[in-house]
């Protein structure tokens, strides 16, 4: 069959060559990523001091799991900075708010390390 075909062989080598993907990282190529699934969290109305806590849903949109770390400015907080959130799965963060005497808005800073 050699004899009558060489280019067959050729051709197998080729696409053997280009199925390999040795520039992609670790896990077999898959990669971690994720997206917050609420863009904005209400507090709603609280007395002044009253401690108020909302959760934020962390989506893992890739195949590896991803380790997210947030930060925010007072008067908000976070029960854990770090959070890690597996692939295709969910994680949650808790925010808490802390009222003072008038209306705040902050921004919840995400970032991952994958």
């Amino acid at each position: 069959m050699l004899r009558t075909r060489p280019w067959l062989l050729y051709f197998v080598a080729l696409v053997l060559a280009g199925a390999c993907r040795c520039d992609e990282p670790g896990t077999g190529g898959a990669r971690g990523d994720f997206r917050p699934q609420e863009t904005e969290v209400d507090f709603g109305r609280a007395l002044e001091g009253e401690q108020v806590r909302r959760t934020v849903t962390l989506v893992g949109t890739g195949r590896a799991g991803v380790t997210v770390t947030a930060s925010t400015e007072s008067p908000f907080s976070l029960v854990e900075d770090s959070v890690s959130v597996p692939g295709g799965g969910n994680a949650t963060l808790e925010v808490i708010f802390t009222a003072g005497n008038g209306p705040v808005e902050g921004t919840l800073e995400l970032t991952s390390a994958s």
